[in-house]
């Protein structure tokens, strides 16, 4: 077994190498155009724009205008280069993030020369530009939207289809019913945020579809790899979750709970694994190094303070603060809803024994908690876009309730 895993990793990290120098081979200025009209169309829609005016409804606009900006700041001339340290524009690094749709307007109508600093970002793969790059040729932001919201809506349907043929109506609504709550229909508008939802949806699909599950380990392997090759850590959470609750749902496997700590494992080995091997390649290829980098990161990530609006606080005074940018209505309604699932719950659960049966999907749940507890500050800082992970344990939760209510007859058929 682990003679595949080693193959299968090689095959993985060279692919990811090849194709991102790849894409850095397009010449830049097949892209200007629509680089200009996607920064113009960012900048009048605002930075950091909210849906409603909500907060937690705030479309990613700053990430997407970021991974413009390296496509604009890519030089085809040095591909190795620019696909492995992953440059970004800006005037000055205190501005950065505040008008990086300005700097991207002006990188593409005055040039790299225009703007004195270069930003680093390579401690990602940033392989969302191996896709981002060529699409930029033909199409700009508004036109990418479209084309998310007609891929995105074909594999919902497909995956709907599916859990419908597999699992029942009720599954399928549960599942769609989550979607909802973690406010799915605008996520489309997002580069940043529909990768995550793109690899859920199509993992889940090829998860119910596959017959032979001999080499299922190594399936969730890639599928860990493959999320850290496209994800800017937004929801990878999903990508396991989702797709794993499908596999249990499906097969019929003694110790479910052994599977959902080994599978879990094996997904996170593949993240973790080719995620720190752009590391290495990055120190290969062209001496860059990122350790330093990486480590500050790191040790950012798992602190217990951040630096929100140029202030460094503590996580506990900020979890106060993003409390108080929710609305009140919305808790009040959300509360409401699990006091009356709890009480529904109460009423129908039919014992000790089906609790048990269906335990691994509690343990499932537990995926987004234990993410965001070591994750602390990442999860905490950019809660307006990573609460989006609540769908597992939503899923999980919802699915537990009904499998542990349903009739007898159900669930011994």
């Amino acid at each position: 077994m682990w003679r595949k895993f080693l193959i299968c990793y090689i095959v993985l990290l060279v692919s990811f190498t090849s194709l991102v120098i790849l894409a850095h081979l397009i010449p830049t200025k097949l892209l200007v155009c629509n680089i200009h009209q996607s920064a113009q169309k960012i900048e009048d829609e605002g930075i950091f724009r909210q849906i409603g005016n909500i907060y937690l409804l705030q479309i990613d606009n700053m990430t997407d205008c970021m991974m413009l900006n390296m496509a604009a700041t890519a030089d085809e001339h040095h591909p190795v280069e620019s696909a492995l340290n992953n440059y970004y524009s800006c005037n000055s690094v205190d501005e950065g993030y505040k008008n990086m749709a300005l700097n991207t307007i002006q990188l593409t109508e005055k040039g790299r020369e225009s703007l004195p600093e270069r930003i680093h970002y390579g401690r990602y793969w940033q392989g969302i530009q191996v896709l981002l790059r060529p699409l930029l040729i033909v199409a700009d932001y508004s036109t990418i939207r479209i084309i998310n919201y007609i891929l995105l809506t074909a594999l919902l349907l497909s995956l709907s289809w599916l859990i419908y043929s597999h699992f029942g109506v009720i599954v399928s609504i549960i599942f769609l019913a989550s979607l909802l709550l973690v406010s799915a229909p605008i996520v489309p508008l997002s580069i940043q945020l529909s990768v995550c939802f793109y690899l859920m949806l199509l993992y889940s699909i090829y998860i119910i579809k596959l017959k032979n599950t001999d080499n299922v380990y190594l399936v969730f392997f890639v599928m860990g790899a493959i999320t850290s090759y496209f994800d800017f850590l937004t929801v990878p959470q999903i990508t396991l979750g989702i797709p794993l609750t499908f596999f249990l749902l499906k097969n019929k496997v003694d110790n479910t709970c052994k599977y959902v700590v080994l599978l879990s494992l094996s997904w996170l080995g593949g993240y973790a694994l080719l995620w720190s091997s752009k590391w290495v390649i990055a120190y290969l290829l062209i001496g860059n190094e990122i350790m330093n980098t990486v480590t500050s990161s790191i040790s950012l990530r798992l602190s217990d303070s951040i630096v929100f609006h140029g202030v460094e606080i503590g996580i506990n005074d900020l979890v106060f603060l993003l409390l108080s940018k929710i609305r009140w209505w919305m808790t009040l309604i959300l509360l409401s809803i699990m006091v009356f699932i709890s009480l529904i719950y109460y009423r129908l659960q039919k014992g000790k024994t089906i609790i048990y049966r269906y335990s691994w999907l509690l343990l499932i749940a537990l995926i987004v908690p234990i993410w965001f507890m070591v994750l602390r500050n990442h999860s905490i800082q950019h809660i307006f876009f990573t609460w989006r992970a609540l769908l597992l344990p939503l899923f999980s939760m919802l699915l537990f309730i009904y499998y542990t209510t349903r009739k007898e007859k159900n669930y011994e058929s």
